[in-house]
C-alpha cells in the first residue's frame, strides 16, 4: 500500500507575522496622525479667521449706521449683537462667534460670554491722559474717576484700514478669575494670566523686556481687561507693570492663541491675517497704531 503523505494545514497567524502587520498599522497610523491633526487645526483656524471677519463685517455695518466704530467700554460684543450673523448668536456658548474653536475647553475652567476669545486693540500708549491709547478701539479712561469715551471713525485710521490692527485673539480667562486663587496649582493656565513683574516701567522698551524676560507667578487677583494691546508680539505674556497693577492702564496685554505659532489679527479694513509669534516689536508695534505713518506687510490673508 503506498504511503500517504498528509501535510498538515495551518490556520493563523504566527508571532512574527502579527508583530510585523502591529508595527505597518502603527508605521501608518504615526505617519497619518500629524496629519489629521494638521487638518483639524487648519480646519479650526479658518474658523475662528471666519469669526474675526464677521465680527470686523458687523463693525463696519455700525460705522455705516452711527458714523464711527463701537467704543470698547462694557464690550464692543454688545454693540455689535444685532448685527452679528451666527448659527449660534448665543455669547455664552462656546461654539458662539465670540469663542474660537481652538480655545474653547470643556472642562468649566473657562468663562465665555464678555470673557471670550477676541477683544480690541487699544495700541500702544497713554497720549497723555491715563489708559488712552493710539490703537482701533475707543472708550478710554481718562482719569482715574472718570470714563470718556472716545469715538473712532475710519478718518482716524490715518495708516489706513488694511495697516490698522483691530481685533485678535486673546485666551479666554478661567471662571474663577474674580477669585484669590493660588496660580501655582494651575500652571497649564499660565497663558491666559497676567504675570507679575516688580518694577514699573514707562519706556515701552524696557516695559516689553521686563515683561518678556522677567515677569514672574500671576497675580493672585485677575484684572477683568477687556482689550488687548500691542507693547508685546503675539504669544508672549500680559504682565502687570509693577505691582499690582499700573495706576494708568499701561501695561502689556498681548495677544495669544493656542494656534501654533501665531493668532489671527483681524484689520480694519475686515481683512483676517495670521501673524507669526516671531514678528518684530517694530512692525507689530507699527501695525498697532492708526496714525504712526507706517505701511507694512503682517502675514497671509
Amino acid at each position: 500500500m503506498p504511503h500517504l503523505h498528509l501535510r498538515s494545514i495551518r490556520s493563523g497567524f504566527s508571532l512574527i507575522e502579527l508583530l510585523t502587520v502591529i508595527g505597518i498599522f502603527s508605521l501608518l497610523l504615526a505617519l497619518l496622525l500629524p496629519a489629521v491633526l494638521t487638518s483639524r487645526e487648519a480646519a479650526r483656524r479658518v474658523h475662528c479667521k471666519s469669526n474675526l471677519h464677521q465680527i470686523m463685517l458687523a463693525q463696519h455695518q455700525y460705522l455705516s449706521i452711527h458714523g464711527v466704530f463701537p467704543d470698547i467700554n462694557g464690550h464692543f460684543h454688545l454693540r455689535i449683537a444685532d448685527l452679528i450673523e451666527s448659527p449660534d448668536p448665543d455669547r455664552f456658548s462656546k461654539s458662539s462667534l465670540y469663542m474660537c474653536p481652538t480655545d474653547a475647553m470643556t472642562t468649566g475652567e473657562i468663562r465665555t460670554g464678555n470673557f471670550c476669545s477676541y477683544f480690541g486693540n487699544t495700541g500702544l500708549k497713554r497720549e497723555g491722559y491715563a489708559g488712552r491709547g493710539d490703537g482701533f478701539s475707543g472708550g478710554y479712561r481718562t482719569s482715574l474717576t472718570e470714563w470718556t469715551v472716545v469715538y473712532i471713525s475710519d478718518a482716524d485710521i490715518k495708516d489706513g484700514l488694511s495697516n490698522t490692527a483691530a481685533v485678535s485673539e486673546r485666551l479666554a480667562l478661567p471662571s474663577f478669575h474674580v477669585n484669590d486663587v493660588d496660580w501655582s496649582d494651575y500652571p497649564h493656565l499660565w497663558n491666559r494670566l497676567i504675570l507679575l513683574t516688580e518694577t514699573p516701567r514707562d519706556d515701552l522698551t524696557a516695559m516689553a523686556d521686563d515683561c518678556e524676560f522677567h515677569a514672574g507667578s500671576p497675580r493672585v487677583r485677575q484684572y477683568q481687561a477687556i482689550r488687548y494691546n500691542h507693547i508685546l508680539p503675539p504669544n508672549n505674556n500680559s504682565c502687570t507693570n509693577g505691582r499690582p497693577f499700573d495706576s494708568n492702564l499701561n501695561f502689556p496685554l498681548s495677544a495669544r492663541s493656542l494656534h501654533p505659532g501665531g493668532v489671527n489679527v483681524a484689520m480694519a479694513d475686515s481683512s483676517v491675517r495670521f501673524v507669526s509669534e516671531n514678528i518684530s516689536r517694530d512692525i507689530w508695534w507699527a501695525a498697532g497704531t492708526r496714525r504712526g505713518g507706517e505701511t507694512l506687510s503682517l502675514g497671509d490673508e
